[in-house]
């Protein structure tokens, strides 16, 4: 529900209720806008910043401190639709909801829960929100888009899986070129939606187009997963059938698009309805440091993986989640010849996959994969964990460390070593 106050009145009592109660200008989104950025841009056409401009319309209700492009509050969406003369699916465009079907089939959309998801969502950057800052990297840019056009901020920029700007060839960037903060549109200076919010640099000055080695793969499987997405979400929105259509749908715009070593040989596990889960079950598996280095040695991949025991997806910048793309693209082609031959040589078994919850397509090829090694570990809970040691935690911790260090040093002397664990 909306603040009760949501229609301004005794919050600002200079002003007529008809001009807080509406837009003076209702600015259309452009195609592919984010909703944070079309709010923003609305707000600078009044001359206020957003902060100022949401306080006014909406008084009481927090906006800013969450995020709203992953999902708005619906009555709110309702009510902004209103203001603007528009429907409410055009504000729910403007989101990352139409997606999210795909991306993560298996979590409650807002609609169907009644509130926003919590937690990082698969394959959608997270933005790390802290009241009013951000503290990840949550939003890319192409600089070249943003200097040659009116500047506006994309929803495809909030994939984890899109590194690069098809139409000027060219790495997108996460940061200020100039200091290094964060992208956060809606604390932009007024009229400035191209400039940093901490230094008001222009984000579009960042010099000259990076093209790292082994873009081309990873734009490649970008452009084929784009319009495996927008097909299957453009088909379910005007198909009561939903996801089975647009699946099929986006496989023929797949077949289309793909070029060069993303041709046909990649389209296999694409066709699958399951196939973004797919690409997030390879993401997980790959996070461990050893697996992603020996895969980029036989793969022959030429951006290298940074230091680091683990890595998370959506938690990446765009130069990890780049040779990341670039590995998944030259492991997924010859499907699934190339996955099984690679996961065997880089030591990848079906325990590796485990804790990931497998859609049918790939479960199947997983069966295939050695069973992998099941460490023998001492029952420690039922050593160190009774109603004594219970007892002297609370009342002897002294007592209690001595009687831990005796049990312990007990049941490691009972333990089998490594040879006879084996045999």
């Amino acid at each position: 529900m909306l603040p009760p106050r949501h229609c301004g009145g005794p919050a600002w009592p200079g002003l007529p209720e008809r001009f807080v109660q509406d837009f003076a200008f209702r600015l259309p989104a452009f195609p592919d806008e984010l909703l944070s950025s079309w709010l923003a841009r609305l707000a600078h056409a009044h001359g206020a910043s957003a902060y100022v401009f949401c306080a006014l319309h909406w008084p009481g209700m927090a906006i800013w401190n969450r995020d709203i492009d992953r999902c708005a509050p619906l009555d709110w969406q309702q009510d902004l639709a209103g203001r603007l003369r528009t429907d409410t699916a055009t504000i729910e465009g403007a989101t990352l909801q139409p997606w999210m079907s795909w991306l993560a089939p298996d979590r409650p959309t807002a609609r169907e829960c009644g509130n926003a998801p919590t937690g990082d969502l698969p394959l959608v950057l997270a933005a790390g929100i802290f009241h009013r800052s951000r503290t990840r990297h949550g939003l890319q840019y192409c600089p070249d888009c943003l200097r040659t056009g009116p500047p506006h901020y994309r929803r495809a920029w909030r994939l984890g899986f899109v590194v690069c700007c098809a139409l000027h060839d060219r790495l997108l960037d996460d940061a200020c070129p100039h200091c290094g903060a964060p992208v956060v549109p809606h604390r932009a200076p007024i009229g400035g939606m191209g400039f940093c919010h901490a230094c008001k640099g222009d984000l579009g000055d960042a010099g000259e187009a990076r093209r790292p080695p082994g873009m081309n793969r990873a734009a490649a499987l970008q452009m084929s997963l784009l319009a495996r997405l927008e097909g299957a979400a453009s088909a379910a929105a005007g198909s009561a059938s939903g996801m089975a259509a647009g699946m099929e749908t986006a496989s023929m715009d797949t077949a289309s698009i793909g070029t060069g070593s993303m041709g046909p040989e990649n389209s296999a596990w694409m066709q699958a309805p399951e196939a973004f889960t797919i690409l997030r079950s390879l993401v997980a598996v790959t996070t461990a440091a050893d697996f992603f280095r020996r895969l980029q040695d036989m793969l022959g991949c030429q951006n290298e993986r940074p230091g680091g025991d683990a890595l998370v997806f959506e938690h990446a910048r765009t130069g990890v989640r780049l040779a990341w793309m670039e590995m998944l693209a030259r492991w997924t082609t010859d499907w699934p010849v190339c996955f099984v031959a690679c996961a065997r040589d880089a030591g990848i078994t079906r325990r590796s996959f485990a804790r990931h919850r497998l859609p049918a397509g790939l479960a199947g090829l997983v069966r295939q994969l050695p069973d992998g090694i099941q460490r023998i570990r001492q029952p420690w809970q039922t050593i160190l964990d009774d109603a004594l040691m219970r007892r002297l935690r609370r009342t002897d911790k002294a007592a209690w460390r001595c009687l831990h260090a005796q049990r312990m040093l007990a049941g490691m002397a009972v333990m089998p070593s490594d040879d006879e664990a084996f045999t």
